[in-house]
């Protein structure tokens, strides 16, 4: 009868080990991906401001380089125009933007009528899994 008592202790307390260990890992998720929305949402703000005609943008993963510390994502337009957007540190709002000119259809908005309201556009967002 003791080793069957063990062998229930034993598997309850792996089975809280396990329980305990996923519940860490979702919420650390959850809390890195605040920081991407948060991230993605400034990244919106930014495109609005200094670009006309913006109704939809999807972002795609993002990617870290080690290397520089930078991040990366693909991020789609209305559904036609694909930028790169590279980033180094999350809130900066400094952000180098890549894109091929040949496919990249986008107006840039002067700067005295620059707005960085957001709230028509359909958003996408990217989230770590």
């Amino acid at each position: 009868m003791d080793i069957i008592k063990k062998r229930i202790v034993l598997i309850l307390i792996v089975t809280s080990l396990i329980g305990g260990g996923l519940c860490v890992r979702n919420w650390l998720i959850d809390k890195e991906n605040i920081k991407y929305k948060a991230e993605q949402d400034r990244m919106v703000s930014y495109l609005v401001q200094h670009y006309e005609g913006i109704e939809k943008v999807e972002f795609g993963e993002f990617i870290k380089n080690d290397i520089t510390g930078s991040q990366t994502t693909v991020v789609k337009i209305n559904n036609v125009n694909i930028i790169h957007v590279t980033f180094y540190d999350f809130k900066s709002d400094k952000y180098v933007i890549g894109w091929d000119p040949k496919t990249f259809d986008m107006k840039e908005k002067d700067s005295s009528t620059s707005s960085t309201e957001k709230s028509g556009v359909e958003i996408i967002y990217w989230e770590r899994n």
